[in-house]
């Protein structure tokens, strides 16, 4: 019995066997509830791990009686599947399925760079969260993924924020994606979310992306317009002095992009923990750093 054949028969075992046992009147809905479904795909990804464990124990068997063995997966292995396997799974209509074969896909292109265009066209076709989790893969293949993630940052805004993300992850390296980044920090300057994330992926490239200073000067100004208003009228106040905070992710990156700045500019208060609004006087003690920080960047007459 061939490997396909013997999963087949044993998915048909397992869908007769359930449906057995199920009451006569669920048997006869049409439209089976999503806790029945779930329960069958539970019991077929538990019977895919017994035959995969099985398939195992029947090639050391063949092999101890001399027989021949049942030929083993081809390439690199992610939970004991190649990447073809992986492949036909991110067909499946099921979204689960799906998301956890991207999983695979973004590790096997660590090594197989030939999966690169697999996840990014998953980016451009995929529907419902397939796009996010694409991209959250591709973050994970690695460094040869960052012109992907550079054109994702550019063109596609919806998924941009994932992309950045994934371009932090890189560090040093990623340096040619600042100008993308720096384009995405003064598009969505009205955005706190967005202002902290393109700030991270910065911070984390670290000194080599020294051209966005001005760019995180200017984002910190705007941040400082939210100050004095509820958070509420804004979505999610630009404007804090928690970790959190997007004038604080900026902080953060400007004094990694210019290690002089903490010992020469009296730096304002930063909570450790949430909790509270900024008192006026730590208000206004920001807009005096963001003061000195034009007076520190302005460029020569």
């Amino acid at each position: 019995m061939s490997k396909r054949t013997m999963i087949a028969f044993c998915l048909a075992i397992s869908v007769s066997m359930t449906v057995a046992v199920m009451p006569v009147a669920a048997q006869k809905t049409k439209t089976p509830t999503k806790q029945e479904v779930d329960q069958l795909r539970a019991e077929v990804a538990r019977l895919r791990a017994d035959l995969d464990a099985a398939l195992k124990e029947i090639n050391a068997l063949k092999a101890a009686i001399g027989g021949k063995p049942v030929a083993p997966e081809e390439g690199p292995l992610y939970r004991g599947r190649n990447a073809r396997y992986w492949q036909e799974q991110l067909k499946d209509a099921d979204t689960k399925v799906c998301i956890e074969a991207l999983e695979a896909l973004g590790a096997l292109a660590r090594t197989d760079k030939k999966l690169i265009p697999v996840l990014v066209e998953a980016v451009k076709t995929g529907s419902d969260s397939i796009p996010y989790y694409a991209v959250k893969a591709l973050g994970a293949a690695g460094p040869d993924v960052l012109p992907a993630l550079i054109d994702i940052l550019k063109e596609n805004k919806r998924y941009r924020a994932e992309a950045a993300k994934a371009i932090g992850k890189l560090g040093p390296i990623a340096k040619p994606a600042v100008p993308a980044l720096l384009k995405a920090l003064e598009e969505e300057s009205q955005h706190a979310n967005s202002l902290s994330i393109f700030a991270g992926a910065i911070h984390n490239i670290g000194p080599d992306a020294k051209e966005a200073i001005p760019a995180l000067v200017k984002a910190m100004g705007a941040c400082l317009e939210d100050i004095g208003k509820p958070i509420e009228n804004t979505g999610k106040s630009r404007f804090g002095i928690s970790f959190g905070s997007a004038n604080v992710r900026i902080l953060e990156a400007l004094t990694v992009l210019d290690p002089k700045l903490a010992t020469e500019v009296p730096l304002p208060p930063v909570l450790k923990n949430f909790g509270r609004a900024p008192t006026r006087e730590e208000q206004e003690a920001w807009r005096a750093f963001h003061a000195a920080l034009v007076k520190r960047y302005a460029k020569p007459k």
